[in-house]
């Protein structure tokens, strides 16, 4: 395991934790949305796509442990939208009135489409076999798919650091700021430089 993959997994694991302790989970039905957000996609759904890139690991179990941390994640991701929905809708406010929200909108929307085109991966060789086409465009059709919801989750993640909300609970701190704005490049810039299993480019 390379210098950069652990400092990716470690940044990932302190944003995750940092965002949840700001948050004080049960501290009312908003502390839900960050706290919930937070773990299922920016802690479990980038470690499922960081393991991808892990040769360490054999393929059958990234594909499981992937699989597993994404559908987790994206549930909790939805989990997390409730929260902010219906906190919203208890105080007679508007919803996706901000680029935050509307980014997070088309994010989830997104991610709905996503675990379809994993199903369509996982079973690409069967699927070629009625429809003509290729595992490997399967595949593919999936990891764009999954890099479009990244890169909407990344957006949506950069937004929330300019909300009301934390920036009053770090007290419009310039430096924290810009350190949560490191911690959530980092992961991504480890995995825009490192290639997942060649192995799942195969048929």
């Amino acid at each position: 395991m390379s210098t950069f993959n652990i400092l990716a997994h470690a940044s990932t694991l302190i944003f995750g934790v940092a965002i949840i302790w700001l948050a004080q989970p049960g501290s009312s039905l908003f502390s839900y949305h960050p706290a919930l957000m937070t773990l299922g996609l920016m802690v479990l759904v980038p470690e499922g796509i960081l393991l991808m890139t892990d040769k360490r690991v054999p393929l059958k179990y990234k594909i499981t442990i992937h699989w597993i941390c994404s559908a987790v994640g994206v549930t909790l991701g939805f989990l997390g939208f409730l929260a902010i929905y219906i906190n919203k809708e208890n105080k007679g406010a508007g919803h996706f009135l901000t680029w935050h929200g509307t980014f997070g909108l088309i994010t989830l929307v997104t991610l709905t489409m996503v675990p379809m085109g994993g199903i369509g991966a996982k079973y690409s060789v069967a699927i070629s076999k009625i429809v003509p086409i290729k595992p490997k465009f399967i595949k593919q059709v999936h990891r764009t798919g999954g890099l479009v919801a990244s890169i909407g989750i990344f957006a949506t993640v950069i937004l929330s650091l300019y909300s009301s909300w934390f920036q009053s609970v770090i007290q419009e701190s310039i430096t924290t700021s810009w350190l949560m704005i490191a911690l959530a490049v980092l992961p991504r810039l480890y995995l825009v430089s490192v290639p997942a299993d060649k192995t799942m480019n195969k048929s």
